[in-house]
């Protein structure tokens, strides 16, 4: 394979590193006395690495200010979440101000119907807008990279690694023409 080919596989399989970070992009609109909401541009994707001794998920993003007072405040929007690539189940309330577990007081969490979740299952987060059904008083949190994990449904322990991005259908397919010219160039010539 010509070097220039190499350089070219070594360049997709670093943006496809790139976009499995374990910081996820989320924007915050709205707050001071509006509706607050909270969009999520690229799809996430949490392996649960821990039994979860009560029932879960709770979507954490870490240090994102306090944002609400405490206690659970009605969502509406587009965002939903699959386990196991099964069917959406809709995100319908969120809190900040919780101090327990693995969740600061500073942190932004949501959640939907709770279930039961097994080691190595795969919950994923969709793109979309979340936005409160009442006016929020706190100015929002600055949009850009936050870290994420899941959470159970009772203490707030965390039950998941670091979410990252999942990479989109054409990045997939680039990185898997990128492995396989690399393995062309491995085989025997004659």
């Amino acid at each position: 394979m010509p070097r220039m080919s190499k350089l070219c596989c070594g360049a997709l399989l670093l943006l496809a590193a790139a976009h499995s970070s374990a910081a996820v992009v989320v924007n915050f609109s709205g707050g001071s006395g509006s509706p607050l909401s909270l969009s999520i541009p690229e799809p996430i994707a949490y392996t649960v690495t821990t039994a979860a001794p009560n029932l879960a998920p709770v979507f954490v993003i870490k240090a994102t200010g306090k944002q609400v007072e405490s206690g659970a405040h009605s969502l509406a929007g587009t965002v939903t979440y699959s386990i196991n690539a099964g069917a959406p189940r809709a995100i319908t309330a969120f809190n900040s101000g919780y101090d327990g577990g693995s969740i600061a007081s500073t942190d932004f969490f949501f959640w939907g119907a709770f279930s039961a979740l097994a080691i190595g299952d795969v919950v994923t987060l969709s793109t979309g807008t979340l936005t409160t059904t009442a006016n929020n008083a706190a100015s929002p949190p600055a949009s850009g990279s936050y870290a994420t994990f899941l959470s159970d449904g009772g203490v707030g322990n965390q039950i998941s690694g670091a979410g990252a991005t999942v990479p989109e259908p054409a990045t997939m397919s680039l990185l898997a023409c990128g492995v396989f010219l690399l393995r062309r160039d491995r085989r025997p010539r004659n």
